[in-house]
């Protein structure tokens, strides 16, 4: 006959199931270092990235970041530069005395091998000296100069650009900022902020250009105290318009 348990002997298997649950404490989560992907600037065509070295808690953290920029002109910059176009082509003397000799070469050559989109470029390229070529008279030949011409403003223009940075942390935030010290050729002082959630894919970027020297032509446009803002809340997506894309320099 099955006898049953004695109460004792159940008080015991629950304290060691017990003691047992708590000598396995759950596992803390691990804190990620630092780093994002292409976050886009608040009023730039530009995207940012970092990737960052150091040791949990992460107190210091060294970091290098690649910014991309694209940039496009805008409906006004387009109309003014074919105004200047349409002006200096209308006095070019080569047109004038009706010498259209090296477009018509261009426009009887080949394109190079490559992708897709560079060979497109290339016979767009062909197709508007072959415009040229093709004139009959001035008027004609100045107004198919003025369209090659214009290609290279609605051209949009991407640029990189790499920094380093020392980055220490805010005690207790996912937070880190930078020490402040002149910098370049205009001796610019920038400040910096990186933010980042728990679940380290929401990041802040925030640089801010506290000072600089702008007494040299090449400083005076420099803006200061305007914070240069990369947000995982701004849209990457812009619509630029471009006809032609052109990888710098």
């Amino acid at each position: 006959m099955h006898q049953p348990r004695p109460l004792s002997f159940l008080f015991v298997g629950l304290l060691c199931g017990q003691v047992t649950a708590q000598a396995k404490p759950p596992t803390p989560k691990r804190e990620l270092i630092p780093h994002f992907f292409m976050i886009a600037n608040e009023k730039e065509n530009s995207a940012l990235s970092m990737e960052c070295e150091g040791e949990p808690p992460f107190a210091t953290i060294d970091c290098a970041f690649t910014q991309v920029t694209v940039h496009a002109p805008d409906a006004q910059q387009l109309a003014t530069a074919r105004a200047k176009y349409v002006k200096d082509i209308a006095a070019d003397p080569r047109l004038k005395d009706g010498d259209r000799k090296e477009a018509c070469e261009i426009a009887s050559g080949s394109v190079a091998d490559g992708p897709e989109a560079r060979v497109a470029a290339g016979l767009h390229m062909v197709g508007r000296m072959q415009a040229i070529c093709a004139c009959k008279d001035d008027a004609c030949a100045q107004a198919a100069l003025v369209d090659l011409m214009m290609d290279s403003e609605r051209t949009c223009k991407v640029y990189t650009h790499t920094f380093d940075l020392v980055l220490s942390r805010v005690r207790g935030e996912r937070k880190w900022i930078s020490t402040p010290a002149p910098s370049g050729l205009c001796s610019s002082v920038n400040a910096t902020v990186i933010e980042g959630d728990e679940t380290g894919l929401k990041w802040t970027f925030t640089q801010t250009r506290i000072t600089a020297d702008t007494s040299s032509e090449l400083c005076k446009g420099l803006k200061v105290n305007d914070p240069a803002i990369y947000s995982w809340k701004t849209s990457g997506l812009a619509w630029l318009g471009c006809d032609l894309v052109d990888f710098g320099p």
